[in-house]
């Protein structure tokens, strides 16, 4: 199967019935979710250091200018892949979902399997990127 469709939206998948000479589809938002995260662990190592009085807080702000412009960049296009669905689960997933850094253990997972938001934002996730558990955000 060369083409899967999800609400009528044409995802390019490679299958036994795609053509294996045919180029792999670039989807247009892994781009920007590549920069995004690069951009959100920049600012999570500054935000350390700006607790711990080694930044100032204007190079915090130029840093969240990035990664905001980084996520609006990825957010203005289509994902064309299952990549790129799962690149804006972990968007959702990171504007939605909780923290581990400020919950328990115990505490992260009553609330992952107990908001309905959360639930569905994961159920994407799984669907798009295989895996088992929430994306990682801190």
């Amino acid at each position: 199967m060369a083409n899967s469709s999800l609400n009528g939206n044409t995802l390019s998948t490679a299958g036994p019935g795609s053509d294996a000479s045919a180029p792999p589809a670039i989807d247009p938002t892994l781009f920007h979710y590549r920069v995004w995260r690069a951009v959100r662990a920049e600012w999570c190592r500054a935000l350390v250091q700006v607790e711990d009085g080694q930044t100032a807080v204007k190079n915090l702000d130029a840093i969240q200018r990035k990664e905001l412009e980084a996520r609006d960049a990825l957010l203005a296009l289509t994902p064309t892949t299952l990549d790129g669905i799962a690149a804006v689960a972990h968007l959702l997933w990171d504007e939605l979902g909780p923290s581990k850094t400020n919950l328990s253990e115990d505490d992260y997972a009553t609330r992952c399997g107990s908001d309905p938001v959360l639930k569905m934002i994961a159920a994407i996730w799984r669907a798009a990127d295989g895996s088992h558990t929430p994306p990682v955000t801190d």
